[in-house]
């Protein structure tokens, strides 16, 4: 058996160096993923230990669920206008958490990274 036949080997190199752009799209998934643990913990009555991260949900007055998603300290707007999702129960909050992953890893939201990622940094410039 050779290792060809075994694997799928291919001629692909790591850059140098990563794009930008990849690495604001892993940044966001790892703090929604955050997201959906402390979601979790929260379902099964886990307490974790240490400083509590803030959430991007909330329940309103009327037991309503609200999900945002969150680049820096500011949302991200959805669509025009639209900053958050409504949702029914944790659950749904996990699973609109998982929806808005997969638009993120798609690239969807790249364009808003990028014009908020100038706004933060043009904070720093004198």
């Amino acid at each position: 058996m050779s290792l060809g036949t075994e694997l799928n080997l291919v001629s692909e190199i790591k850059p140098m160096g990563g794009s930008l752009t990849v690495s604001r799209r892993q940044r966001l998934i790892k703090a929604i993923n955050h997201q959906i643990a402390q979601i979790r913990d929260e379902l099964t009555g886990n307490e974790t230990l240490g400083r509590k991260k803030p959430t991007w949900y909330w329940l309103n007055e009327d037991g309503v669920y609200f999900v945002s998603v969150k680049y820096g300290k500011k949302p991200i707007e959805l669509t025009k206008g639209k900053y958050a999702v409504q949702c029914s129960s944790l659950d749904d909050v996990a699973a609109s958490l998982e929806v808005l992953k997969e638009y993120v890893s798609k690239g969807d939201f790249d364009e808003k990274m990028e014009v908020m990622a100038k706004s933060i940094r043009s904070n720093f410039k004198r």
